[in-house]
């Protein structure tokens, strides 16, 4: 693969040849899936994944695990086909493992839990976008309840950075209206988020948000929402408006 792009800062073009290797793999009647991936940039290795997942023969339990190991720093590259950097990030070599579990309690209730942490290679290296950190949740969620056509679902996150412990809880609730609209609202929280206008990284984000989605045709839709954001520094608010169109 191989693409050009300009700097931000210097406007100079450059280029970055990248090469992918991918292999998935299913058994067991498709209960078990097998995924890895390796890529190569520039002629050094970029970073390495692994996931498989395990669904039980009756559909009610699923486990999942991966792994993700980024091996060089990543600078401004095309943004094309480079995920860890845009603009004003660089990452550094990390090592990160999820792993979740779910089971369906009945028709209506279902629950999932897991963990997930991420350990660079050099203490030094910790900056914006680049952290050591852990994360533990667990969640309940439920379809047709209270009432035909909700969806209502509630997690509790512990984050654990080394230097501190934070614990908090989201909610969201979606309810269906008629065949066309969908409302929903809710709250949630990150410990470190991407203001993905700005490009900016903020701590300890406390969001509330509403909003809904009306399907005017089969391929198209109006959606809303609208979000207020508390961290450590500022309250934003956030309106947006926009058109859905599927192809």
């Amino acid at each position: 693969y191989e693409t050009d792009h300009v700097d931000v800062s210097s406007r100079q073009s450059a280029r970055d040849d990248l090469i992918s290797l991918e292999l998935a793999q299913s058994v067991l009647d498709d209960r078990v899936s097998l995924f890895g991936g390796y890529t190569n940039l520039n002629g050094r290795s970029r970073d390495f994944r692994l996931r498989g997942a395990f669904e039980s023969a009756s559909g009610l339990t699923g486990l999942s695990a991966s792994y993700r190991a980024l091996f060089s720093t990543q600078e401004a590259l095309s943004t094309e086909l480079d995920p860890y950097f845009s603009v004003l990030r660089t990452y550094h070599p990390y090592h990160e493992f999820s792993i979740s579990l779910r089971h369906e309690l009945s028709e209506r209730f279902g629950a999932e839990g897991g963990f997930s942490f991420r350990r660079l290679e050099r203490k030094e290296d910790v900056g914006p976008f680049n952290h050591d950190f852990e994360r533990y949740y667990a969640l309940l969620r439920s379809c047709d309840w209270p009432w035909r056509g909700s969806e209502v679902s509630v997690v509790g996150n512990l984050y654990d950075t080394g230097s501190d412990r934070t614990w908090e809880t989201e909610l969201f609730f979606r309810q269906k209206i008629g065949e066309n609209l969908k409302v929903y609202a809710g709250t949630s929280y990150s410990l470190y988020k991407e203001n993905r206008y700005t490009l900016e990284e903020e701590n300890d984000v406390r969001s509330v948000f509403i909003g809904g989605e009306y399907d005017i045709l089969e391929d198209l839709s109006f959606r809303s929402r609208y979000v207020l954001e508390d961290d450590d520094y500022d309250i934003t608010h956030y309106l947006e408006v926009g058109l859905r169109i599927r192809f």
